[in-house]
């Protein structure tokens, strides 16, 4: 007989990997009504794996109901991955509205995955005037692409300084302008911030 896992997480892994999903369902449902976004997202997630598109939007909206944090944002990417974009973009907009974190960056990096790239630029911005500046980053990557360097660089800059962002990007993009001393300055910071491999490209620059 084979021994069933007794930590909750690692059960309905293994009812899973049995065969068992309804009994693996009706677990995470038990953990989902008293527990926090993971647990709803773990439910959702197998429900949408097996085809049970209805009851996960439904877990969704019941969490959403309940005052659950970041559940829009829950639910928005449910609705996404179902392939309904337009109602995944609403669902983006209600985050927005009810102040989870980076719901607007999601919801421009949604807009771009369906074309409508203005939109999205509108948000990336609202997005670095609301703090979240990291956006800045993707923004300066979108515009980029569209061969709009002028524009990158501002982007990037106003991401300069947020956890986790680079700075010697910026410096690539200076340098593909043209503008060498600026490139050089930006790529000095990035060694003076710890980014040692900078170095080559400030010697080349």
């Amino acid at each position: 007989m084979i021994d069933e896992p007794i930590d909750p997480d690692d059960r309905a892994e293994w009812l899973v990997e049995q065969g068992r999903v309804d009994e693996a369902i009706t677990l995470l449902e038990a953990r989902a009504r008293v527990g926090d976004w993971l647990d709803v997202d773990r439910l959702t997630g197998l429900l949408m794996e097996n085809g049970r598109v209805e009851e996960a939007e439904a877990r969704w909206r019941a969490a959403i109901e309940a005052g659950l944090p970041r559940a829009y944002g829950g639910l928005a990417d449910m609705l996404a991955d179902a392939g309904r974009s337009d109602e995944a973009i609403a669902g983006w907009r209600a985050a927005v509205e009810a102040g989870e974190p980076r719901a607007r960056e999601r919801l421009a990096v949604l807009l771009v995955r369906t074309g409508r790239v203005d939109e999205a630029i509108t948000e990336y911005w609202k997005a670095i005037a609301a703090g979240e500046a990291a956006a800045g980053v993707r923004l300066a990557k979108l515009y980029a692409r569209a061969g709009q360097l002028d524009e990158a660089v501002r982007a990037y800059r106003s991401a300069i300084g947020a956890e986790g962002v680079s700075r010697w990007p910026l410096g690539a993009l200076l340098e593909k302008l043209g503008r060498a001393d600026e490139a050089v300055a930006a790529y000095r910071a990035a060694v003076d911030a710890g980014e040692g491999h900078v170095r080559v490209r400030l010697l080349a620059a």
